[in-house]
């Protein structure tokens, strides 16, 4: 029997990631600013469960100005060495205000397709 353990999600910026479990477009772009180049700043939601969102959402989407922002989902091993899954994602560009932000992070937090396929452990990091 697989035990399930549930946690909050919480909000980290890009460039604050260190050894936690992300995504692989969140990954490569911690990684680009770690060397330095220009990168759009942004942040990633962690340990999301459907039909939650962290309470602190809408705060760091302002202290990103409210300007026009992509909004993707993501998981852990995704379009690794052995593996990819193009176009099992939830893609929202050019989405700009709050109210218009909300709904598609609601979209992309509840968004699991992927995680269902294979299980996630480190190694797929």
């Amino acid at each position: 029997m697989t035990k399930i353990i549930k946690t909050c999600p919480k909000i980290l910026w890009l460039k604050d990631i260190t050894t936690q479990p992300v995504g692989g477009k969140a990954l490569g772009l911690n990684k680009l600013m770690g060397w330095g180049l220009n990168v759009p700043n942004g942040f990633v939601i962690i340990d999301a469960q459907p039909g939650q969102i962290p309470s602190e959402l809408a705060e760091f989407y302002q202290q990103l100005g409210a300007a026009k922002v992509a909004v993707r989902s993501s998981a852990l091993g995704e379009d690794g060495e052995e593996s990819s899954f193009a176009g099992l994602y939830e893609s929202i560009l050019n989405v700009e205000g709050l109210d218009a932000f909300q709904p598609p992070s609601m979209t992309v937090c509840n968004h699991y397709k992927a995680s269902e396929l294979r299980p996630i452990n480190s190694s797929n990091r």
